[in-house]
């Protein structure tokens, strides 16, 4: 398997990957991807800007399961920088399993803290 490869349900971090995505190569509008906000969030890309991201933060329940809010929860100027994976491919319908973000996020901020 390639380190790049999408996999259903899965938040996979990588160095090498993290770079495009801070590039904004990796993010895509409509796609799903991990948000360092203090904590790992699962987000849906609204809007691509120059300088910034429009998102949608979806909410975890137990089981690594996400589904949409009862209301939105929308940010509209978000630094790439926050992305720490992605995209994530999501399969069937609410709620989404997406499994590993804990594991993902974990290897970002063990990145972030060599540099």
């Amino acid at each position: 398997m390639d380190e790049d490869e999408e996999i259903e349900g899965v938040a996979v971090f990588n160095a090498r990957k993290y770079s495009r995505i801070q590039k904004k190569r990796e993010i895509k509008e409509n796609g799903y991807c991990g948000m360092d906000y203090g904590k790992a969030y699962i987000v849906r890309v609204i809007m691509c800007g120059k300088e910034f991201l429009k998102i949608k933060f979806l909410e975890r329940k137990p089981n690594d399961m996400y589904d949409r809010p009862k209301r939105d929860d929308v940010d509209d100027s978000v630094d790439v920088k926050c992305v720490f994976c992605g995209p994530i491919k999501l399969v069937g319908t609410t709620p989404y399993q997406i499994r590993c973000v804990d594991v993902a996020y974990k290897n970002y901020k063990r990145l972030k803290n060599i540099f």
